[in-house]
């Protein structure tokens, strides 16, 4: 088996960038695919699948980032070709990233030159419910949801609105609003924070927006008016079992891990996606390891 198609490659490379964003240094620069990097031997413009550009202590560095999405496990080949590239490019550093694993000679090699390895990796419910759950139940977290409900409703209107206003405003703003819609970064922020605060020991947190909302009762017919909506948002634990966790390592340690899951909590559908450093054990392996911190042979 060969590589995968060319589709599925540059969407691995699109993957790659949005990883590398969360993991490059603050101000780092990250372009995908970069086609103005200079070949210093000979003049000429090369292509990487991703290049991280900063200034550290005054200089400057390029980071170039190689992608392969493959099947085939990664041999010594593709090692030496990175380091002529390393070479000739100028780059501070080289990453190697593969869908698939890396052979021992070209772990060793990539070591010796000082190419680094990722490894992306990506874990299905199957495989969770085989390694890290028990028999009866797969991998679950536990999330923090806000339950946010609509207390008060205030319009703004110099004129008598048409009937039906007042209900289709309502059940817009119960049901089709989206937050990120209305809110600016700092007040979901405001609203994060609380959410996950554990020093927070109050159970709702309060807020409102005003906008603006039009009515249209007909096709020919458009009323427009102001409002202000005061909601209450309570804290809830949602048990969420994860159907995948996609995870980005180099050689010696994981660097990131995705976990997606969904759960069906009172007949609404939740999907999440949690970003972080996360190594779930399974069973066994927790009961050992609590016996190893206890001298427990």
């Amino acid at each position: 088996m060969g590589e995968k198609t060319k589709r599925a490659g540059k969407e691995f490379e699109e993957l790659v960038a949005r990883l590398e964003r969360i993991l490059a240094p603050v101000g780092a620069t990250i372009t995908s695919p970069d086609r103005g990097v200079c070949d210093l031997v000979t003049g000429s413009l090369r292509e990487i699948d991703v290049s991280i550009r900063f200034t550290e202590n005054d200089v400057d560095r390029l980071i170039a980032v190689e992608c392969r999405d493959r099947i085939d496990d990664e041999d010594t080949t593709w090692i030496e070709q990175l380091v002529t590239k390393q070479r000739d490019i100028g780059a501070w550093k080289t990453y190697a990233v593969s869908s698939a694993r890396f052979s021992a000679p070209a772990i060793a090699k990539a070591k010796h030159y000082g190419i680094e390895i990722r490894l992306y990796s990506e874990i299905t419910d199957a495989a969770i419910a085989q390694e890290w759950a028990t028999d009866s139940s797969k991998l679950k977290i536990d999330v923090l949801m806000p339950d946010i409900y609509l207390v008060n409703l205030r319009v703004n209107s110099d004129t008598d609105l048409p009937e039906g206003f007042h209900e289709s405003l309502q059940d817009f703003l119960t049901e089709v609003v989206d937050l990120k819609e209305f809110f600016t970064p700092s007040d979901l922020q405001t609203l994060n924070a609380w959410l996950v605060d554990p020093h927070d020991s109050t159970d709702s947190f309060h807020f409102s927006l005003s906008s603006r909302y039009v009515f249209e009762p007909t096709p020919e017919q458009s009323i427009e008016a102001d409002f202000t909506a005061h909601y209450l948002a309570e804290r809830r634990v949602v048990n969420v079992p994860v159907r995948s966790v996609q995870q980005y390592s180099s050689a010696d340690e994981t660097l990131f891990q995705i976990l997606e899951g969904s759960a069906v909590d009172e007949d609404r559908t939740f999907k999440i996606k949690v970003r972080g450093r996360f190594k779930p054990l399974p069973p066994k392996a927790k009961r050992a390891k609590a016996a190893a911190e206890k001298g427990i042979t």
